[in-house]
């Protein structure tokens, strides 16, 4: 899929737990940029992963609840995509650096999709 391609795909699918993308800049042959909403807790991968001298990280580990709950959203988004969407959808790229989390730790996918 083309940049332009998937930038529309992106733009035009909407659900609470998918990221909302405000702006982008395709060059020609080059990068693309794509501006997304900002999310105060960052990426799930931060919150679930510790890394050797990471362990006493100033904002913890998230917990069990809310881990779940993050699978939770993160399962109605990929339910969405797949059966409830106006376009048959797939997102190639789960995973937890993909997956950010809002100011009240809810799950929100970023982009990746494609339509097939």
């Amino acid at each position: 899929m083309d940049g332009q391609t998937e930038v529309s795909a992106i733009v035009s699918i909407w659900h609470t737990y998918l990221t909302r993308l405000y702006c982008y800049c395709c060059v020609p042959d080059g990068p693309r940029f794509l501006l997304y909403e900002f999310k105060p807790k960052g990426s799930l991968d931060w919150w679930i992963f510790t890394e050797s001298g990471m362990m006493n990280r100033p904002r913890g580990c998230l917990s069990w609840s809310l881990r779940y709950r993050a699978a939770v959203d993160v399962a109605k988004v990929l339910a969405y995509l797949h059966h409830d969407c106006r376009f048959r959808v797939l997102h190639l790229n789960v995973k937890p650096q993909n997956i950010l989390l809002d100011g009240s730790y809810r799950a929100i996918v970023l982009d990746s999709v494609c339509q097939g």
